[in-house]
C-alpha cells in the first residue's frame, strides 16, 4: 500500500514514518492508525470531528499527537505478529478487509460477468 503522506523526494520521516509503518503493520489506511490509536489511549470511539481534527494536522504539520505516537511505536514494535495478536493487545478491533462492502460488490459484478460471459460462449 503507498504511504498517504510522503515528502516529495518519496522519503518520508519522524511522526509520518511511524504512521506509515504502524498502517502497514495494521493493513490499514494512515486515517485508520488514528482511529484506532484514539480508541486505544482514550477507552472510547473517536468523535468524527475530533478524528478530522486530529488528522488534518498531521497532513498539515506531518506531527501527530502524543497518542497516535504512543499506538504507533507500540504497534510498530508488534510488527512481528499477526493481526489477531495486535487486537488484542490494544483491545481494539481491527476492520476486516473482507466486510468492506465496496469489494463484496465488486467482487459479485466480476462474477455477473464471469457468467454472462460463459453463458454467450456455450
Amino acid at each position: 500500500m503507498q504511504p498517504l503522506v510522503s515528502n516529495f523526494d518519496g522519503r518520508i520521516d519522524g511522526d509520518a514514518r511511524h504512521v506509515s509503518d504502524a498502517a502497514a503493520a495494521l493493513g490499514v489506511r494512515e486515517v485508520e492508525v488514528f482511529r484506532l490509536a484514539y480508541q486505544a489511549w482514550h477507552g472510547e470511539p473517536a468523535p468524527d470531528d475530533e478524528l478530522d481534527l486530529a488528522f488534518g494536522g498531521f497532513l498539515r504539520s506531518l506531527e501527530a499527537p502524543y497518542w497516535v505516537r504512543h499506538f504507533c511505536r507500540r504497534t510498530v514494535g508488534t510488527d512481528g505478529e499477526n493481526r489477531a495478536d495486535v487486537s488484542r493487545s490494544w483491545h481494539v478491533s481491527l476492520p476486516d478487509p473482507l466486510s468492506d462492502s465496496g469489494q463484496v460488490v465488486f467482487s459479485l459484478v466480476g462474477l455477473a460477468a464471469l457468467l454472462a460471459y460463459a453463458c454467450v460462449l456455450v
